[in-house]
């Protein structure tokens, strides 16, 4: 039996291969991380750096070329497939693959899950739909979108109407929530269990990072927040996942939140599938020796139904990403190794070689930067920063800051 994880890009695959490091990893970027990871024994395929062609980075765009269809039945004998984010398979494409056993969910229902005016189906306090005339600032939010970038702030009617007509699809327009951040956490459900991790702080809108206000930049699992949200952040999730089963969805699913000033909690986005902090998470997990929603997703989607009862969701760690927060694609001209890095005035110096956090010391960080020669369109990542100690923001988006002008 061969298993496969198919994804954009490397960085999303690294907590799993550090659970499984029999896991065939497929992705589209090229990436100097990917030979150093090959040469220590991990099965890795890159499209782009296979076939010096490129394409959109898109799970079933990848599946479709022939070179994956040929390095994928290189494999013999029984196959499993498990998708960072699934996407809606063909019958014949999936015959191409001799109908590998899928360890996710079925893409549409994860698609109508995840669909932001879906939300309005659960239980939980959500942000007030507003109908006109409208209060500003209000929040435009469509239905489907990633990293902030369908859900808009708009401050008055003018900037609202040009958002609608340059922008298709269906939508919502919900009152602003004056807040204190935003939070997200990680969960998982299968039977009657709802696992539920503690909820960790989501950076968003860091100029400099992102060019959109609410645009994701990473996480800080070092945050405290109020006794009485984290208890009501607890019991919506505990409401999602029971929902969620009674949908005939199990497996991992994300949930963001925002916290008023007043400290009262709303849901904002559910996210039925690996979430974009899922690898950063999954180490984390491991080092504190829990089994990891990824290895319980492979178990339950495997027939494998016994997976651990306990859960210490006690993770601490930082992930930052700075985006081409431009207007238009730029190339990376800067040429930087990924590794781990000290900071020292500003700026980042190598120290040594490592792609997975468990190799951190105190004050070090762990950097992964696109190759020389990508071509990053707006928005998308270019600098991916894990640390295990709580250095201050305002030090590492600095020394970021930094990297990102050398680069573009």
């Amino acid at each position: 039996m061969s298993r496969f994880f198919i994804t954009p890009n490397i960085q999303t695959a690294l907590g799993a291969l550090l659970v499984d490091k029999n896991l065939i990893v497929v992705c589209v970027d090229k990436s100097n991380v990917i030979n150093k990871l090959q040469k220590k024994g991990y099965k890795i395929f890159s499209y782009e750096q296979e076939t010096e062609k490129t394409i959109l980075r898109n799970s079933k765009l990848l599946l479709m070329q022939q070179e994956t269809k040929q390095y994928i039945n290189s494999f013999k004998g029984f196959k499993q497939f498990i998708f960072f984010k699934p996407p809606i398979l063909p019958q014949k494409l999936l015959a191409d693959y001799q109908f590998p056993k899928i360890l996710n969910n079925d893409a549409q229902l994860s698609s109508q899950i995840e669909n932001k005016l879906y939300l309005e189906n659960f239980d939980v306090k959500t942000p007030t739909q507003l109908a006109q005339p409208f209060v500003f600032p209000a929040v435009l939010q469509y239905e489907t979108g990633y990293a902030g970038n369908s859900t808009f702030v708009v401050y008055n009617d003018k900037d609202l109407q040009t958002l609608i007509s340059s922008k298709k699809g269906k939508y919502k327009i919900v009152k602003f929530i004056k807040n204190n951040g935003t939070y997200t956490n990680n969960c998982f459900c299968y039977n009657d269990q709802v696992f539920i991790s503690e909820p960790f702080f989501q950076y968003t809108g860091i100029p400099g990072l992102t060019r959109t206000k609410l645009g994701s930049c990473g996480n800080n699992f070092f945050v405290h927040i109020d006794k009485q949200a984290k208890k009501d952040i607890r019991s919506y999730s505990k409401k999602i996942g029971e929902h969620l089963l009674s949908m005939k969805y199990k497996g991992v699913f994300g949930i963001d939140f925002v916290l008023s000033e007043g400290n009262e909690v709303f849901v904002i986005e559910i996210n039925p599938r690996f979430t974009a902090s899922i690898s950063f998470f999954t180490q984390l997990e491991k080092l504190t020796g829990n089994e990891t929603f990824f290895e319980k997703q492979v178990k339950i989607f495997s027939e494998h139904k016994q997976i651990e009862s306990s859960y210490n969701s006690i993770l601490k760690g930082k992930r930052l990403l700075v985006r081409n927060d431009t207007f238009e694609d730029q190339v990376i001209k800067g040429d930087f190794q990924s590794g781990i890095y000290k900071i020292k005035n500003n700026q980042f110096e190598f120290l040594r070689e490592d792609f997975f956090v468990k190799g951190l010391n105190k004050e070090e960080v762990l950097l992964f930067i696109k190759n020389k020669g990508f071509v990053a369109t707006p928005e998308t990542d270019i600098i991916n920063l894990y640390t295990l100690s709580d250095i201050s923001e305002e030090i590492l988006i600095n020394a970021l800051i930094n990297l990102k002008n050398q680069l573009i």
